[in-house]
């Protein structure tokens, strides 16, 4: 699909139920729509009252579309998953999406043993709704399957290094607590829960652009903006928990890209989009503590300045 995209027939985030990986092993892999189950909050106890709660959803009512889904160049990796181009296969999918509109696509795929945080992430880009398109990349969905044991699946056959059989890390457990569990505070302590390899989950997002370029541009404009897309996190109570260089990444820029969303707080649009969300947690520190901690962060990333720094 080429030209100016359709903006009035655009497809839901749930439009999808499910999905064929289409020319990355032996055979087809078939993916059906997973739902990513709650994780644990972090608590202060110290701190009054609740983690914010998620915005009531706008989408519709669940679609029921198929789509087939080819994979291309790997453009991205990380512990938890890899991110491939992602082209649509209209002749193998629903018919009714010819007369849809969607962006350029990615898929992130779970690395072996590594479903669990990839459904993690899919949690928070769920309970963000609100701001993809806006400080987020647009989400349509997590699926899953069990790679059969005949079937060489290509995106793990090089990265069997990252595969750990025995153990998970805790956040990469799917707990359904309580809302006033308070979560394990050492990322790299060892459960005793399996991880089982075979299983494969991946996540269907907006292609995104480049990271910024911190050799050209270190403004105060750019600062300014990037603690105001923080501080949308800091509103719903979400802890980012990876602020680096390569999770920033410039908005969609290409002919068939959809236009920004608008914020829902300040009505305006950014030009960056925040990713990587399988280290997020919920909080309930509050907005004032977690947007400091954000522009903090920040300090490091462009100017190395120490998490201390106070701009007099």
């Amino acid at each position: 699909m080429t030209g100016e995209p359709n903006l009035a027939n655009i497809v839901p985030a749930n439009a999808f139920v499910n999905v064929t990986l289409s020319g990355v092993a032996p055979c087809d892999i078939h993916l059906t729509r997973g739902k990513p189950r709650r994780n644990r909050p972090k608590i202060d106890e110290q701190c009054k009252g609740r983690p914010p709660k998620r915005l009531p959803s706008k989408l519709p009512p669940p679609g029921t579309m198929e789509l087939t889904l080819r994979l291309g160049q790997k453009i991205g990796s990380g512990a938890a998953g890899q991110v491939y181009e992602a082209v649509i296969q209209y002749d193998q999918s629903s018919p009714e999406l010819r007369d849809m509109t969607m962006p350029p696509l990615v898929v992130k795929v779970s690395r072996p043993s590594k479903a669990n945080s990839v459904a993690r992430e899919a949690y928070y880009y769920e309970e963000m709704e609100c701001l993809q398109g806006c400080v987020i990349p647009r989400y349509y969905g997590l699926y899953e399957t069990a790679i059969p044991a005949a079937c060489d699946f290509e995106p793990w056959s090089k990265n069997k290094a990252y595969c750990n059989q025995d153990t998970c890390r805790p956040h990469e457990i799917l707990a359904t607590p309580s809302e006033g569990t308070q979560v394990l505070s050492q990322p790299d302590r060892r459960s005793k829960m399996p991880c089982s390899s075979s299983r494969l989950n991946i996540l269907i997002l907006e292609r995104v652009e480049g990271n910024l370029s911190l050799a050209r541009d270190r403004s105060d404009d750019l600062r300014l903006e990037l603690e105001e897309i923080y501080e949308h996190l800091a509103t719903i109570g979400v802890d980012h928990g990876d602020v680096r260089y390569r999770n920033i990444l410039q908005a969609p820029a290409g002919p068939n890209s959809l236009p920004p969303a608008l914020s829902p707080w300040t009505q305006d649009t950014y030009a960056y989009r925040i990713v990587d969300f399988d280290v997020a947690t919920k909080t309930n520190i509050g907005f004032s503590q977690l947007a400091h901690q954000f522009h903090q962060s920040l300090n490091v990333l462009l100017y190395n300045l120490p998490h201390d720094y106070k701009k007099h």
